[in-house]
């Protein structure tokens, strides 16, 4: 989530949401929807692997394979946003953690 605090000619100062933690940053004014919607990435990738290691693997360990993910499957700077094949590899790994977790159960 971003958050306008103060803005002048051509840049913004925001309060930028990721995960848990807010952080003021100063960015370029057209570039609030692409930090948005990065954020929300980052949280939901950083979610993915808190709920896939949580008890497993430490906090630094899970931000660690966090951004060696991301590292891997970064990013494309498009004018609509994150690029659409990170969701479907996000959305196939998730089906794939459900279903070991489903089988975990039975």
């Amino acid at each position: 989530m971003v958050t306008k605090i103060e803005e002048n000619n051509d840049t913004v100062s925001v309060k930028l949401a990721i995960y848990d933690m807010e952080f003021d940053i100063t960015i370029d004014k057209n570039r609030i929807e692409e930090y948005r919607k990065v954020a929300k990435e980052v949280t939901n990738r950083l979610n993915a692997y808190t709920f896939a290691f949580r008890g497993r693997k430490t906090e630094h360990q899970i931000a660690l394979m966090t951004m060696i993910d991301i590292a891997v499957y970064p990013f494309k700077n498009q004018s609509e946003g994150v690029d659409d094949d990170i969701f479907s590899k996000t959305k196939r790994a998730d089906l794939r953690l459900q279903s070991i977790l489903s089988s975990r159960k039975q």
